[in-house]
């Protein structure tokens, strides 16, 4: 890779960073205005549910695509490798999904919100879908499609 794509690259990276997180503002804000405080606090809870299982079931595959992507050998190795990443990453979503519909009887007790108990299929699929755009992310880095993270 040349130096000046390099450059490139970190400023398309920034730009797609600053844009997720200004959409995020923007929908943060456009929720809590516009729907109610309980509605908003229910999203809020299940956002925090997602937030703590995926990063612990999920054991840092997403980040292993850095790692072993790069160093596959050939375009067949390279197939294989994210072929059983993503078998693994859905195998563990799946699971993951499992044990939060046999937890959702604490979930609604720890955070006193039945509304939580409606939404579990939402609760559930969240950890497996923020994992998989993680490995999106990383696998368009890799293979120089930033401008696709913009978009």
């Amino acid at each position: 890779m040349e130096r000046g794509n390099i450059g490139k690259d970190s400023l398309k990276l920034t730009i797609s960073q600053m844009s997720a997180l200004l959409i995020s503002m923007i929908s943060a804000m456009l929720l809590s205005r516009y729907r109610t405080l309980g509605e908003y606090g229910t999203y809020s809870q299940i956002y925090i549910i997602a937030e703590i299982v995926a990063p612990i079931v999920m054991l840092g595959i997403p980040g292993s695509l850095s790692f072993f992507l790069t160093r596959g050998s050939n375009a067949l190795e390279k197939r294989q490798f994210l072929s059983l990443n993503l078998i693994i990453t859905t195998v563990l979503g799946i699971l993951t999904g499992i044990i939060l519909f046999v937890l959702k009887p604490f979930l609604v007790n720890y955070f006193s919100n039945p509304a939580l108990g409606n939404l579990i299929l939402v609760i559930a699929i969240f950890p497996w879908a923020r994992t998989i755009f993680n490995s999106i992310q990383s696998i368009l880095i890799i293979y120089n499609r930033t401008t696709w993270l913009i978009f």
